[in-house]
């Protein structure tokens, strides 16, 4: 689980470590599971159609990652007002 370089999206780690690159708006659920006796999360996305990525990170770190992005994506916002203000 990581904060990736790119603004709008978190990495996520599924089962079998294949990482998985996901827009934190289009997560619009998320259920504890187990897999194997193994923790897991079932994210359901809405990218027109529903659909579900199961990972090893649990809701708590999803959200963590969806709060990183955003206070990120809202930092950016600030610096190109602050930037316009001074060329005003």
């Amino acid at each position: 689980m990581n904060q990736n370089n790119m603004i709008n999206f978190v990495t996520l780690t599924g089962l079998d470590d294949e990482r998985t690159e996901v827009n934190p708006a289009s997560i619009v659920m998320m259920q504890r599971s187990t897999y194997a006796q193994l923790p897991c999360t079932n994210v359901w996305l809405m990218l027109g159609i529903p659909y579900k990525v199961v990972c090893r990170e649990t809701p708590e770190e999803i959200v963590q990652l969806q709060m990183d992005a955003i206070g990120k994506l809202v930092k950016k916002c600030i610096n190109v007002f602050e930037e316009l203000e001074k060329e005003m």
